[in-house]
């Protein structure tokens, strides 16, 4: 089924189908992805690193100055060890570190009512300075934490109860929403009409259950009108259509924006746990130009040894203008990695470890990695790490 829906996009671009897509109310349905991928611009291997929000939201009684100060320090760091792209987290639930039309300020960690400075803009700015490409990291579907979210979030304007859902003390924008969509769409016109960035990244939080309850009312009128997917099928289209409407409006706007994904390193999970064709993604156009796989593991561990998983995802990457970028786990350097089975000791008894994977990653050609995140390279207690010295020797 993949594989003719596949081709059928290939058809429809090849023969010139090229029908105006309505972006503005959410409502594209698959087939969507019109566009065939372009060989996007990078200068060399892609060097990555995430800065997740709560590693730099700015403080609560912060200046613009301080601020301005603190992020040019980060920069410098990031620039001297050698990354050439930073994937800054601007919205992490219905919030933002920029002013914005469609989502209130950030209250989950220190910026409060009203943001005195633009966050974002301060950040686009420096990393240029610096020969940086910066990354707008969103993630689309989760409105808060805490199993509340405050009805005075300016994205209640756009959405309504009937939109969202809770799941495990989250609250979530439920990806068959047609209100809820239009929305994630806005708010990424939003970013790429008013800031001087080089892309939009997303990371893993499709689903976020398999419980058949999570959308039942909305399949149940799927089925009504004569819907004929099952379930898991229906899922997999809610999330398709999201991703190829997000990459068709930021192609709209600026065929040199990039727009990438870092799913999940598990493909069985990806696909149907979390609703996410990442094999489609990576092997048809219109969906991404980068996919950037969390291979967040060492080569001991039992379930996914890092080298085995790493061959699996250059199996299914298969369209030559979508670049494969690796996710790598900075976080875990000299750390207890719990659920590794046989190899939960390897990242405390190795100190290696990360510079290995660099090596085997450039020994089978791939367009670069990204690392897990700032603080765990950066920060007082990691930098003196021998993982982390031994990194840094390589990049």
């Amino acid at each position: 089924m993949k594989r003719i829906f596949c081709v059928f996009l290939m058809l429809i671009f090849m023969y010139g189908c090229t029908a105006e897509k309505d972006l503005s109310d959410g409502t594209v349905t698959l087939p969507t992805a019109v566009y065939e991928n372009e060989q996007i611009k990078t200068d060399g291997e892609f060097i990555g690193l995430w800065l997740p929000v709560y590693e730099i939201a700015p403080e609560k009684n912060s200046t613009e100055e301080k601020y301005v100060h603190k992020v040019s320090d980060m920069l410098e760091e990031i620039a001297e060890f050698g990354f050439t792209d930073i994937f800054v987290q601007v919205r992490a639930n219905c919030d933002s570190i920029y002013p914005s039309e469609y989502f209130s300020p950030c209250s989950r960690f220190s910026v409060k009512e009203k943001l005195m400075f633009d966050a974002l803009k301060i950040f686009a700015d420096e990393a240029h300075r610096r020969k940086l490409k910066i990354h707008a990291w969103l993630n689309p579907y989760r409105v808060s934490s805490g199993g509340e979210w405050d009805k005075n979030n300016t994205a209640f304007e756009y959405i309504s109860a009937e939109d969202i859902t809770k799941e495990d003390n989250w609250v979530y924008i439920k990806p068959s929403s047609v209100s809820g969509r239009k929305l994630i769409l806005d708010g990424v016109r939003e970013l790429i009409s008013n800031y001087s960035i080089d892309g939009i990244h997303i990371d893993d939080y499709f689903y976020p259950t398999t419980d058949e309850e999570f959308d039942e009312t909305d399949y149940k009128s799927y089925v009504s009108e004569g819907g004929k997917l099952s379930l898991n099928e229906w899922r997999r289209e809610n999330v398709n259509t999201l991703v190829s409407s997000m990459y068709a409006l930021i192609k709209n706007q600026n065929s040199d924006f990039i727009f990438s994904i870092s799913p999940c390193g598990d493909i069985d999970k990806n696909f149907n746990k979390l609703y996410a064709d990442v094999e489609m993604w990576c092997r048809c156009p219109g969906f991404a130009d980068m996919i950037i796989p969390q291979i967040y593991y060492g080569f001991e561990n039992s379930a996914q040894p890092f080298e085995g998983c790493l061959g699996e995802w250059m199996k299914i990457k298969t369209d030559k203008n979508i670049k494969l970028v690796i996710g790598l786990a900075a976080y875990k350097a000299g750390q207890e990695d719990e659920y590794a089975g046989e190899g939960r000791y390897e990242w405390e008894k190795n100190d290696d470890i990360l510079k290995r994977q660099v090596e085997l990653i450039r020994g089978k050609s791939l367009d670069g990695f990204a690392l897990f995140s700032y603080n765990y390279i950066f920060g007082n207690s990691y930098f003196k790490n021998n993982e982390i010295i031994a990194l840094k020797e390589v990049i």
